[in-house]
């Protein structure tokens, strides 16, 4: 570094910048000056020395040579700062006003080399930081240090810089230096890069943390920052005892109380995760995200009136928060308490980040009010995004049952118009409507509309395959189903469907059960797809499989289809009256299932 500038100089240059912060507008002047002397330099030099014109002048110069005077600068006045470290100052401060960063930080570290002023080189780094320009930071900040080497600001900047460049021990050298020069610790602040870290940089960092215990036996702050690293590669145990030492030392700590909390509840321990927040609560109560965690354990516990006093008890603290309101809008919503969930939505409509899903919701709870016009309005509110076609399906089913599926049509034209990208979507909620009234050819002739827009739409081709199934059209139905699997290999819907289809309605059972299996395994959890691999089995003669997985889908849901198909498994293998309790049942709650008539007829069975 070069620094050959007076204590003059830096008064200067504190003056410099107390005067650029003071008048935004006293930077543009400067550089008016420098533009305006420097174009008429430019000028003087271009002038024309052609005669011509009405405006030239006719200059006679005397015939004889001009003196050759040579003159030496005058000297900086005392104070003054140099013309090139004002001419870089000037430079990156015009630059920064026009969010030219690159340029700026190019000026402000041209500045920072010619000078040892603190303004310049802390300027310097600031500015680089703000401009996330890694390498033009750790070069300002090693400058600033060189100036003033107990700056905690400029040591964070160089613990930033290593860091980035997984420099660990020199990170950590830097936060133990400014451990010394505030007297607290900060070493959470490494953890902050941690989403960009490979589990290499994370076990290295662990270990630059773990060299520093020996100096710091009993630091809270390092203990944390240890326990964080462990929990992001999946060590909860050393993780918890890290947290758990940090507050032995310190049990006000907050950061490890949040952590272990966090932990807790990650893991899914949700009891002794409400335990701790409740122990914490005692000693914090006003801590926010302590509350808003407490909350949701209880909503993950199943406890919905709980949940709903502590959002209570959030929203009451924090009314102005827009996430709390909506949740318990939601919540209480859930709990049917409509006029209460109505009156917390309402002031978030015009809400940015909020506004379509109030909406939305407001759109429901009037459906339940039974005041249809004023759910349509709010559903019809709805902008383009996330919730504009479950908006748009819901405005529908009302217009249609109200007036017509031509209005119905029309309502949905205007909607497209609001959001061509969705035009395709929107034309297969028609087609789904139609589909569901028994409308099929009509439902056909829609969904044809749509696939005309999008021909590969994996939503309107799964839709125009269930009607073609419906209609014994099994070669159509596999067409399109095969479409979407090709789309879509993953989709675990389509799997089963074709499935399914395939093992109730052909004697490709083998073939059947293979894309059971492949949606099984994606979605295992679904009674539909445990009730197609029972079926698959039980068509193959397997019925101890069969039972296997039919009797998992009827435990999980008493859909009336599952009824069938267990029911006539329990018939066939000797449980007749087991399978007429099952039937009936189902019945009692689908009086008109097909289905189940069906099966009765086929196996000749009269329910009493």
């Amino acid at each position: 570094m070069v620094s050959t500038q007076c204590s003059d100089c830096h008064t200067s240059l504190r003056q410099f910048f107390k005067e650029i912060a003071r008048w935004p507008g006293l930077m543009a002047s400067f550089a008016l000056i420098l533009s305006v002397s420097g174009c008429a330099s430019l000028e003087t030099q271009s002038q024309s020395t052609e005669p011509g014109g009405s405006d030239s002048v006719s200059v006679i110069l005397p015939d004889v040579e001009p003196e050759k005077v040579t003159r030496e600068p005058p000297p900086p006045a005392p104070g003054a700062i140099p013309s090139p470290l004002l001419t870089d100052l000037l430079t990156a401060e015009f630059a920064g006003q026009r969010q030219r960063y690159d340029i700026a930080v190019k000026h402000y570290l041209n500045a920072a080399r010619q000078s040892d002023a603190d303004e310049i080189t802390s300027r310097a780094a600031r500015v680089a930081r703000f401009a996330g320009n890694t390498q033009s930071t750790r070069e300002a900040a090693e400058l600033w240090l060189k100036t003033n080497p107990d700056e905690p600001e400029a040591h964070q900047l160089m613990a930033q810089s290593a860091l980035a460049n997984g420099q660990f021990d020199t990170a950590v050298h830097h936060m133990m230096e400014i451990r010394r020069l505030t007297g607290r610790s900060q070493f959470e602040y490494l953890s902050t890069r941690i989403a960009h870290m490979t589990k290499e940089q994370k076990q290295a960092l662990i270990q630059a943390l773990r060299k520093q215990e020996q100096t710091l036996p009993h630091d809270p702050s390092l203990l944390t920052t240890q326990g964080v690293m462990h929990q992001s590669l999946g060590r909860v145990a050393p993780a918890l005892e890290k947290f758990e030492q940090a507050l032995d030392i310190d049990p006000d700590y907050r950061v490890p109380a949040v952590m272990k909390a966090r932990l807790l509840a990650a893991i899914k321990r949700h009891d002794e995760a409400l335990e701790w927040l409740d122990e914490v609560l005692d000693t914090h109560p006003d801590h926010k995200g302590m509350r808003e965690l407490r909350a949701k354990v209880l909503l993950r516990l199943d406890r919905m009136q709980d949940a709903l006093d502590a959002y209570g008890d959030l929203h009451a603290r924090y009314p102005a928060d827009s996430e709390i309101r909506f949740t318990l809008a939601l919540l209480s919503y859930e709990r049917k308490m409509p006029y209460r969930a109505k009156g917390l939505l309402v002031p978030l409509l015009n809400d940015e980040q909020l506004g379509d899903r109030a909406n939305y919701y407001l759109g429901l709870i009037l459906i339940d009010l039974d005041e249809p016009e004023e759910a349509i309005r709010y559903f019809s509110q709805v902008q383009p995004g996330d919730e504009f076609l479950p908006a748009s399906s819901e405005a529908l089913r009302l217009i249609t049952a109200r007036e017509s599926f031509e209005a119905g049509s029309i309502f949905l034209k205007q909607q497209a118009n609001r959001s061509p990208e969705d035009s395709a979507d929107l034309t297969g909620l028609l087609a789904d409507l139609l589909a569901e009234t028994s409308q099929l050819e009509a439902a056909l002739d829609t969904y044809q509309q749509g696939l005309a827009i999008e021909p590969d739409n994996t939503h309107l081709l799964y839709g125009r395959a269930m009607v073609y199934a419906r209609q014994d059209n099994i070669v159509e139905m596999e067409q399109d189903l095969s479409r979407v699997i090709e789309l879509e290999p993953n989709n675990a819907e389509a799997l089963n469907a074709l499935g399914y289809t395939l093992a109730d309605k052909t004697t490709r059972t083998q073939e059947a059960l293979a894309l059971i299996r492949r949606a099984f395994v994606l979605a295992p959890h679904s009674a539909a797809i445990s009730d197609s691999l029972g079926w698959a089995y039980f068509r193959l003669g397997n019925m101890e499989q069969a039972e296997k997985y039919l009797k998992r889908a009827y435990d999980k849901m008493h859909d009336h289809e599952i009824a069938a198909h267990y029911g006539e498994l329990l018939w066939i293998t000797d449980r007749q009256s087991k399978a007429v309790q099952v039937w009936k049942r189902a019945l009692k709650e689908t009086p008109d299932s097909n289905i189940i008539k069906d099966t009765l007829d086929r196996l000749q069975i009269q329910l009493k």
